[in-house]
């Protein structure tokens, strides 16, 4: 199966919010902190949940995106994710 035509586009921006909110504190891009892509496998998964269900719904809805980014990090850190409703909201207001 082929990639979606907008995921390299929505990962990035996904990816430009994480960094932004830095949910795990570790500074992404800064000179002591981590690399500047530090959270790119969590912007894939949540790219791929985004483009997934605009295409099959046509909208994102904050609840259910907000309720995928803390199960994502449930899984992948074993913790909850700090400022999960904002980064949502915020995904929300650059993709739709």
């Amino acid at each position: 199966m082929a990639a979606h035509p907008l995921f390299a586009q929505t990962k990035t921006q996904i990816l430009k919010i994480l960094s932004y909110w830095d949910p795990m504190k570790v500074e992404p891009g800064k000179p002591q902190g981590a690399p500047e892509d530090e959270y790119e496998p969590e912007a894939a998964r949540i790219a791929s949940f985004v483009l997934k269900t605009k295409d099959s719904t046509g909208q994102l809805n904050l609840g259910s995106l907000k309720t995928e980014i803390e199960r994502l990090w449930e899984v992948m850190y074993g913790e909850p994710c700090p400022n999960s409703l904002e980064i949502a909201q915020n995904i929300i207001q650059q993709i739709q």
